[in-house]
C-alpha cells in the first residue's frame, strides 16, 4: 500500500533508529508505520522473529492488518499453556501475543528470542510497579517499536516507565527525572512540570 508522508518519515525513524516510541495520535496509522518498518527490517537487518504485544482485543486486527499488508507468515499465541509452547515453536515471522500472557510466558517468549518487540497501546506498561510492565521490560531484543497514542495520560512518570523498555538509560533514574520536570509546592504536591524541552 501506498504510505502517507508522515507514515513513510514514522517508519524510517523506527528503522534509523533501531529502538523508538511512534506516539500518533488514534486513527493516523501507527501499526503500519510498524509493520513499514519491520518489513523494511527484515530487507535491510535479516530480522526473522517480531513479538507484537497487544491488548487482547487487538491480536486478531493485528493479524489481519500483517496479512493485508506483507506476505510473512503470522501466528497467534493463544490457549493453555503446551498449546501456546507448540504456538512457540511454530514458524513463523510475526507473533502476536497479548499483554497478561507475557509474565506466563517470559520463558517461552526469551527461547524463541524476537529480533523486534513491538508494544502496541504501551500506556499499558506507564505504571512501572504493576507485574506486566515489570516482565514486559524483561524482554530482551535488538530492536523495537512503541506504539502509543496518550504517551502521559495523568502524570510524566508515565513516560519515563515507558521509555524504560526502549533505553533504560535514556531519560536517567526516576528520582532524578522527577526532580528535574516535577514542579512542586510546600506540601510535595505537584502543580506543574518543567524543562520539557530536554
Amino acid at each position: 500500500t501506498d504510505l502517507y508522508p508522515y507514515q513513510r518519515e514514522g517508519a524510517l525513524f523506527a528503522v534509523s533508529a533501531g529502538r523508538c516510541l511512534i506516539g500518533d495520535d488514534m486513527g493516523l496509522g501507527k501499526t503500519i508505520q510498524a509493520l513499514a518498518a519491520a518489513e523494511l527490517m527484515a530487507k535491510l537487518f535479516n530480522i526473522q522473529k517480531v513479538l507484537i504485544i497487544s491488548p487482547t482485543s487487538l491480536k486478531y486486527q493485528w493479524k489481519t492488518e500483517i496479512e493485508k499488508f506483507t506476505d510473512k507468515p503470522v501466528q497467534v499465541i493463544e490457549g493453555l499453556n503446551y498449546q501456546r509452547r507448540q504456538c512457540y515453536q511454530k514458524e513463523s515471522f510475526y507473533k502476536l501475543i497479548n499483554y497478561e500472557l507475557v509474565f506466563r510466558d517470559i520463558d517461552m517468549i526469551r527461547s524463541w528470542a524476537p529480533d523486534l518487540i513491538i508494544l502496541d497501546e504501551a500506556q499499558r506498561i506507564k505504571n512501572w510497579k504493576t507485574r506486566t510492565a515489570q516482565y514486559v521490560k524483561q524482554l530482551e531484543s535488538t530492536f523495537a517499536i512503541v506504539l502509543t497514542g496518550t504517551p502521559i495520560e495523568n502524570r510524566i512518570e508515565e513516560l519515563h516507565s515507558i521509555m524504560e523498555f526502549i533505553d533504560r538509560r535514556h531519560l536517567g533514574p526516576l528520582y532524578q527525572f522527577v526532580h528535574n520536570h516535577r514542579i512542586v509546592d510546600e506540601s510535595g504536591k505537584v502543580i506543574g512540570y518543567q524543562n520539557l524541552q530536554s
